[in-house]
């Protein structure tokens, strides 16, 4: 990175804690109430809704909101968020099951392109595996201000082989009907329904809670 660009990230305003914490809780409520409710539910699109606005609120004074997961846990810009309730864990957790190590969400991103990312989010993840992953649908659906981190460097021992790019983009052509055919089930706006499995003990959790459930709580 450029020392121009060390500094312009130096000087965007650092998100606190309960902003880290807050923006996650947004997310991991939508995909909560994908699975009770369903996307098409009033609730979950009042989610969505809430959660786009967050964002767009924090990035009225940001370039950028890097979402980082691992082993250890979840980070937005650094700022590490403590795993403390289902909403949040069950964010931490869906992006580990897609196997999605970050991504960033860019300043004028649009409504209809954080939908199409809440859409691939809560895709099924043998679909999304076989479609390529994370990046290369991000990629197909033209989301241009969504960052996808996709690459990583290591040693490479005497056992392995170094494929070349063009070979990649070749063995890449294979999965295009596959993306295709994701593209069009997000495209069908039934994605979603079936959220993984393992989120839906967190959702029933995060509304047990609430009385009226989180869902009703956030409106």
């Amino acid at each position: 990175m450029s020392e121009a660009a060390d500094n312009a990230q130096s000087s965007m305003p650092q998100l606190s804690a309960q902003e880290a914490e807050d923006v996650v809780r947004r997310l991991g409520l939508v995909f909560s109430n994908t699975y009770l409710y369903g996307p098409s539910h009033s609730v979950t699109k009042k989610a969505v809704q809430d959660a786009f606005a967050t964002i767009s609120s924090l990035l009225s004074t940001r370039s950028e909101i890097m979402f980082s997961a691992s082993e250890d846990g979840l980070a937005v810009n650094g700022v590490a968020v403590e795993l403390k309730n289902p909403l949040l864990k069950g964010f931490a957790t869906r992006l580990q099951d897609l196997a999605v190590s970050g991504f960033a969400v860019l300043s004028g991103i649009s409504e209809d392109e954080f939908g199409k990312l809440v859409e691939i989010l809560n895709a099924k993840q043998e679909e999304l595996k076989q479609a390529g992953g994370f990046a290369q649908v991000i990629s197909a659906l033209e989301i241009s201000h969504v960052r996808c981190r996709v690459v990583t460097y290591r040693a490479v021992t005497e056992d392995e082989v170094v494929v070349s790019k063009k070979a990649l983009d070749e063995a890449g052509k294979g999965t295009a009907a596959t993306t295709e055919a994701l593209i069009s089930f997000l495209s069908g706006g039934s994605i979603g329904t079936g959220t993984a499995a393992d989120q839906g003990g967190e959702a029933r959790e995060s509304t047990g809670s609430g009385g009226g459930g989180e869902g009703a709580a956030e409106g």
